[in-house]
């Protein structure tokens, strides 16, 4: 109910980005900082756009004497931040890191629970004061502005009754 789940969005972002040349799709291990809205994390899944970068929205921190292109942190405000709830994470993954990545100026703030019967999956967007919830269409799809595309993830059985997910995408 993570690993999973993430493989699957994670790797459907990584197609949609390079396809579309719009930046980079960074996972396991990547560390976001924003000093004014004191955070400091590590999210499943994180999107930084080339534009992001250019205009100095964010930044790639080097480790000191690290090599030209070893960075360790993304400091600022990435595009997409996605957040993937485990038993042991329910608390920082619904309540305590939405306001943080709001502040911090993330533009969209994906949550999945794959914990229980019903699959959620939830693309918020920036509204005037916190992260609101995209509507779905009547085929279950929502919009991401950041990544120019619907999204709707699903998941079935596979053959050996194991949970298969698929982050489905259209224009």
């Amino acid at each position: 109910t993570h690993g999973t789940p993430k493989t699957a969005i994670v790797a459907r972002i990584w197609l949609v980005a390079s396809e579309m040349d719009l930046g980079d799709v960074l996972s396991d291990t990547t560390r976001i900082s924003s000093p004014s809205a004191d955070l400091s994390c590590e999210p499943d899944i994180v999107f930084v756009s080339y534009e992001a970068l250019d205009v100095g929205r964010v930044k790639l921190i080097k480790q000191k004497g690290a090599k030209e292109d070893d960075f360790i942190e993304v400091e600022g405000a990435p595009d997409l931040v996605v957040e993937i709830v485990s038993k042991s994470s329910v608390g920082k993954d619904k309540k305590r890191l939405p306001p943080a990545y709001f502040k911090a100026g993330v533009e969209e703030f994906w949550l999945v629970d794959a914990r229980s019967r019903d699959l959620s999956f939830v693309i918020n967007v920036r509204g005037n004061r916190r992260f609101e919830a995209q509507k779905c269409d009547d085929e279950g799809f929502q919009y991401s502005a950041v990544l120019k595309r619907h999204f709707h993830l699903c998941r079935k059985r596979d053959r050996r009754g194991n949970w298969r997910y698929d982050l489905r995408v259209k224009e």
